[in-house]
């Protein structure tokens, strides 16, 4: 059985194309480590960025906001009583606690009239009235932040770092003309990085993935462009210097080019005995959900067959077309449950097996509200603007022969 399945289905088992790549690779955060700055140099960025060390001071501010005068005096003779400053807010200005929230503020980020009462008041004291073109105004602060400053020593780790990074680009641009000299000058990839002190990375497979002839992700490999580049290379080909957007660089050679090809029975017997399980199982399942859909139209219970196999039920929140998202039903399905009535029943493929869905009620929406309209409007211009991407796409295939680098859309993705 085993064996007639690999027969029919020999191309699921190939082998992708493999590449053993030398490269030298380098990145500035590897330089890092390596490079001393003096406590001179560290302490001249301190100063120069010593404002930015500075958190101003902040304060929690509320207010209570009247649009007549004689209710701001009277609100006011109430707090200097004694009374609660919210219990007045709700009472004379109609204010819960939140409305009269200003929220945590520094001085500059208020207007300069409010800020130089705010910021003159005590904690947990209440303002004068003071008057605005929106109204009477009582303010009051009930948490004050005092302004911080942090101290070169709590600092300096973060400055040496970032000192050390300029300069690690630094060399790696020198680094960059040193291998381009050698390379220039006819020294191989191996004499190059003996020459200069560099590690020579040796892959012995990696495949257009980026995965090795054991299905593991190769490590330490440069995560822009290094993929595409190697690949299109020829063997003993060098790749040109490339410069990668994490200020770093590679270059690699091809040292050998190792067809796809499709593994003897013996080979890949593991492989090709745990796919035929999968396909056994997946359609196993499948007979099992459409026997279970076959038993709940001729009238058995949803839940009593769920129960009899040891299955859990979960019911969805109501939903529309347009609102599904907690419905938690994959998207695909939702469009086939409104094609179907009530008690109807049925299944769905997805990532983990079938989902058998049984509809228990159908709700009216009523008329579209102006947020359902303009939900629909938006999913139409989204159609429309797809459309003429996809049409102008397939124009420039038809004028221009194009390559896709697949594992550069992956780094960008």
């Amino acid at each position: 059985t085993l064996l007639a399945y690999y027969s029919k289905n020999k191309e699921k088992f190939k082998k992708p194309q493999y590449r053993k790549i030398s490269t030298i690779s380098v990145n500035a955060r590897d330089l890092v480590a390596n490079i001393k700055i003096s406590q001179d140099k560290i302490i001249e960025l301190y100063e120069d960025k010593k404002e930015t060390f500075i958190s101003p001071e902040r304060r929690f501010a509320e207010q209570i906001i009247f649009y007549e005068e004689s209710n701001a005096k009277k609100a006011l003779e109430m707090i200097s009583q004694g009374n609660d400053f919210y219990k007045v807010a709700k009472e004379i200005a109609g204010q819960n606690k939140g409305e009269t929230s200003l929220g945590w503020n520094e001085k500059e980020n208020m207007p300069d009239d409010i800020a130089s009462v705010v910021f003159d008041l005590k904690k947990g004291s209440a303002s004068r009235i003071h008057k605005t073109d929106f109204g009477w105004h009582i303010f009051r602060v009930t948490d004050i932040e005092a302004e911080q400053k942090k101290s070169l020593d709590q600092v300096q780790d973060s400055l040496r770092i970032e000192l050390a990074s300029e300069k690690a680009v630094e060399e790696l641009y020198e680094i960059i003309e040193k291998v381009q000299d050698e390379i220039g000058g006819g020294a191989s990839l191996e004499e190059a990085a003996a020459s200069l002190d560099l590690k020579l990375m040796q892959i012995s497979s990696i495949d257009s993935k980026g995965k090795d002839d054991n299905g593991k992700e190769v490590p330490k490999i440069p995560k822009f462009r290094f993929l595409d580049e190697v690949f299109k290379e020829e063997e003993k080909n060098l790749t040109d210097l490339i410069e990668t957007d994490d200020d770093g660089f590679f270059i690699a050679r091809v040292d050998k080019i190792i067809p796809e090809v499709i593994p003897s029975y013996e080979e890949a017997q593991e492989k090709i005995k745990n796919a035929w399980i999968e396909k056994q199982q997946k359609k196993k399942a499948q007979n099992i959900a459409k026997k279970t859909i076959k038993r709940i139209k001729n009238g058995e219970s949803f839940q009593d067959i769920a129960k009899e196999m040891n299955l859990k039920t979960k019911a969805s929140k109501p939903f529309s077309r347009l609102d599904h998202s907690e419905a938690e039903i994959p998207t695909p399905l939702i469009s086939k449950l409104f094609d179907l009535d009530k008690d109807d029943v049925t299944m769905y493929k997805g990532d983990e097996g079938y989902i058998i869905t049984q509809v228990t009620k159908i709700g009216s929406s009523g008329s579209f509200s102006e947020e359902d309209l303009e939900q629909v409007n938006l999913q139409i211009q989204k159609s429309i603007s797809k459309d003429l991407i996809t049409g102008y796409a397939e124009v420039l295939r038809k004028r221009y022969k194009i390559q896709i680098y697949d594992r550069l859309i992956d780094d960008l993705i």
